[in-house]
């Protein structure tokens, strides 16, 4: 019994004696990038009918880096805006409705205003004659159109 004390004692010297010094164990690997942060952009959007527009959506991790996932676009009225798998958003028709995009289980909406088109009415036309010249005035009306929509007149003799 004594000998196989002395041989069990010996076993854990050498052993304790091997796991000391040497090589620290290597630090543990990072977390695994987790979406937390998902923005929509441009926002809010406001177009005419039959105008479109491509959404940009941003998806940050934990740590602020840009992370590549997938974006599921839906919108609240299909009737007013639709959008498509690639966050292109199509105006149907005037009304008010949201876009969502959802990337794991982050969630972000943008406001869609659509607009009737710019309408623009020739509300009145005159000539005049002096000489050799000749002078045309029109009057118009516009209505509709989203912000920046115009309108252009070109006159040949």
């Amino acid at each position: 019994m004594q000998r196989l004390t002395t041989t069990l004692f010996a076993l854990v010297v050498v052993s304790t004696a091997c796991s000391c010094g040497g090589t620290p164990p290597p630090p543990p690997p990072p977390p695994a990038p987790v979406p937390t942060t998902l923005t929509l952009s441009p926002s809010p959007l406001q177009l005419a009918e039959r105008q479109t527009q491509v959404l940009t959506a941003t998806v940050l991790d934990q740590t602020g880096a840009k992370m590549e996932v997938p974006i599921l676009w839906a919108s609240s009225d299909p009737a007013v805006a639709v959008v498509t798998d690639s966050g292109l958003v199509v105006a149907v028709e005037a009304g008010q409705a949201l876009v969502w995009a959802r990337a794991h289980f982050l969630l972000e909406t943008i406001p869609v205003t659509v607009v009737e088109p710019l309408d623009v009415r020739i509300t009145g036309a005159t000539t005049s004659a002096s000489g050799l010249d000749c002078v045309y005035t029109l009057s118009a009306v516009a209505s509709g159109g989203a912000p920046g929509d115009s309108a252009t007149f070109a006159a040949s003799t």
